[in-house]
């Protein structure tokens, strides 16, 4: 366990926007989106590769 707040993981970032009865979702919303941005952008590219790879090689389905 990290006792630093600036090396901790971002799902632990992001649950310490938490509390125990209330979470700040002005906050916690635009967080989690940016903290999507890397794995949604990744899986474009991933997804366009996949999909040009058939077409690229020219056999029949």
């Amino acid at each position: 366990m990290t006792t630093y707040d600036s090396r901790t993981t971002l799902a632990v970032g992001l649950s310490t926007l938490q509390e125990q009865f209330t979470t700040d979702h002005p906050v916690m919303v635009p967080a989690s989106f940016m903290a999507m941005l890397p794995l949604m952008k990744l899986f474009i590219v991933l997804l366009r590769r996949v999909v040009e790879g058939p077409a690229h090689s020219g056999t029949k389905g």
